[in-house]
Protein backbone atom coordinates (compact mmCIF):
# COMPACT_ATOMS: atom_id res chain seq x y z
CA UNK A 1 0.00 0.00 0.00
CA UNK A 2 2.44 2.39 0.83
CA UNK A 3 4.36 1.89 -2.27
CA UNK A 4 1.51 2.37 -4.32
CA UNK A 5 1.00 5.63 -2.38
CA UNK A 6 4.51 6.72 -3.13
CA UNK A 7 4.55 5.79 -7.11
CA UNK A 8 1.39 7.16 -7.44
CA UNK A 9 2.51 10.62 -5.74
CA UNK A 10 5.79 10.54 -7.73
CA UNK A 11 3.59 10.07 -10.97
CA UNK A 12 1.40 12.71 -9.98
CA UNK A 13 4.70 15.07 -9.37
CA UNK A 14 6.62 14.30 -12.30
CA UNK A 15 3.26 14.63 -14.36
CA UNK A 16 3.00 18.53 -13.09
CA UNK A 17 6.65 19.17 -14.29
CA UNK A 18 6.05 18.04 -17.46
CA UNK A 19 3.44 20.27 -17.64
CA UNK A 20 3.99 22.76 -15.39
CA UNK A 21 4.33 25.90 -17.84
CA UNK A 22 7.89 27.52 -18.75
CA UNK A 23 9.57 29.99 -16.90
CA UNK A 24 8.08 33.28 -18.38
CA UNK A 25 12.00 34.43 -17.45
CA UNK A 26 14.08 32.64 -19.75
CA UNK A 27 11.89 33.72 -22.77
CA UNK A 28 13.12 37.29 -21.37
CA UNK A 29 17.07 37.24 -21.72
CA UNK A 30 18.96 39.68 -22.92
CA UNK A 31 20.40 38.92 -26.74
CA UNK A 32 23.67 41.24 -27.63
CA UNK A 33 22.00 40.23 -31.08
CA UNK A 34 19.22 42.63 -30.54
CA UNK A 35 20.95 45.34 -29.09
CA UNK A 36 20.00 48.63 -29.19
CA UNK A 37 19.79 52.68 -28.72
CA UNK A 38 16.84 54.32 -27.73
CA UNK A 39 16.38 57.61 -26.12
CA UNK A 40 13.07 59.58 -24.57
CA UNK A 41 11.66 61.06 -22.24
CA UNK A 42 10.09 58.50 -18.97
CA UNK A 43 6.06 59.03 -19.24
CA UNK A 44 5.74 56.22 -16.16
CA UNK A 45 7.92 54.45 -13.66
CA UNK A 46 6.39 51.31 -11.73
CA UNK A 47 7.73 48.36 -10.06
CA UNK A 48 6.87 44.81 -10.93
CA UNK A 49 6.65 42.93 -7.49
CA UNK A 50 9.17 39.88 -6.75
CA UNK A 51 8.09 36.82 -7.55
CA UNK A 52 6.94 37.86 -11.40
CA UNK A 53 9.15 37.45 -14.61
CA UNK A 54 11.52 40.61 -14.98
CA UNK A 55 10.43 42.12 -10.96
CA UNK A 56 11.89 45.07 -10.36
CA UNK A 57 11.72 48.66 -12.54
CA UNK A 58 10.29 49.57 -15.17
CA UNK A 59 9.62 52.29 -17.63
CA UNK A 60 7.80 53.72 -20.36
CA UNK A 61 9.86 55.73 -22.63
CA UNK A 62 8.28 58.03 -25.50
CA UNK A 63 10.52 58.11 -28.18
CA UNK A 64 10.40 60.19 -31.65
CA UNK A 65 9.32 57.14 -33.17
CA UNK A 66 7.54 55.08 -30.28
CA UNK A 67 6.53 54.84 -26.48
CA UNK A 68 8.53 52.09 -25.54
CA UNK A 69 8.67 49.28 -22.11
CA UNK A 70 12.50 49.36 -20.46
CA UNK A 71 13.18 46.95 -17.43
CA UNK A 72 16.09 48.50 -15.70
CA UNK A 73 17.07 46.25 -12.68
CA UNK A 74 15.38 45.26 -9.41
CA UNK A 75 14.54 47.81 -6.95
CA UNK A 76 16.94 47.42 -4.19
CA UNK A 77 19.69 47.31 -7.03
CA UNK A 78 19.11 50.97 -8.13
CA UNK A 79 18.67 51.88 -4.41
CA UNK A 80 21.87 50.15 -3.55
CA UNK A 81 23.26 52.39 -6.16
CA UNK A 82 21.61 55.64 -5.32
CA UNK A 83 19.96 55.90 -8.64
CA UNK A 84 16.70 57.31 -9.44
CA UNK A 85 14.02 57.68 -12.17
CA UNK A 86 11.06 59.43 -12.36
CA UNK A 87 8.52 60.65 -15.06
CA UNK A 88 10.30 63.60 -17.25
CA UNK A 89 13.52 62.36 -17.07
CA UNK A 90 15.07 62.50 -20.39
CA UNK A 91 17.15 58.77 -20.38
CA UNK A 92 19.26 57.29 -23.24
CA UNK A 93 18.94 53.25 -22.96
CA UNK A 94 21.21 50.71 -24.42
CA UNK A 95 19.94 47.01 -24.36
CA UNK A 96 18.15 44.21 -25.80
CA UNK A 97 14.81 44.61 -27.32
CA UNK A 98 13.68 40.90 -26.28
CA UNK A 99 9.69 40.33 -26.54
CA UNK A 100 8.69 43.64 -27.11
CA UNK A 101 10.74 44.78 -24.02
CA UNK A 102 14.30 46.62 -23.66
CA UNK A 103 16.55 45.12 -20.82
CA UNK A 104 19.01 47.74 -19.84
CA UNK A 105 22.55 47.15 -19.92
CA UNK A 106 23.19 51.09 -19.29
CA UNK A 107 21.50 54.00 -19.03
CA UNK A 108 22.71 57.53 -19.34
CA UNK A 109 20.51 60.02 -17.47
CA UNK A 110 22.04 63.80 -16.46
CA UNK A 111 25.03 62.75 -18.64
CA UNK A 112 25.88 59.79 -15.88
CA UNK A 113 26.26 56.33 -16.77
CA UNK A 114 24.71 53.60 -14.77
CA UNK A 115 25.71 49.89 -15.91
CA UNK A 116 23.01 47.32 -15.04
CA UNK A 117 24.51 44.57 -17.23
CA UNK A 118 28.13 43.15 -18.68
CA UNK A 119 28.81 43.53 -21.99
CA UNK A 120 27.42 40.22 -22.40
CA UNK A 121 24.02 40.76 -21.14
CA UNK A 122 24.35 38.94 -17.53
CA UNK A 123 22.97 41.30 -14.61
CA UNK A 124 25.74 42.96 -12.44
CA UNK A 125 22.94 42.79 -10.00
CA UNK A 126 23.72 38.28 -9.76
CA UNK A 127 26.51 39.01 -7.91
CA UNK A 128 26.28 42.03 -5.00
CA UNK A 129 26.61 41.08 -1.82
CA UNK A 130 29.20 38.25 -2.91
CA UNK A 131 32.96 39.12 -1.02
CA UNK A 132 35.35 39.18 -3.41
CA UNK A 133 38.64 37.03 -2.44
CA UNK A 134 41.20 39.26 -2.08
CA UNK A 135 44.16 37.08 -2.84
CA UNK A 136 42.90 37.24 -6.46
CA UNK A 137 43.32 41.10 -6.61
CA UNK A 138 47.05 42.24 -7.92
CA UNK A 139 47.79 45.79 -7.83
Amino acid sequence: MKNTAMLSLAALFAGALVCAPKDPGLSDRYNPATAVEVRGVVTDVRVVPAGSPLAGVHVTLKTKTENVEVFLAPREFLVLLKSTVAVGDDLRIFGSRVNGIILTREFFKKGESIVLREKDGDPVWENWGVSIDSSIITG
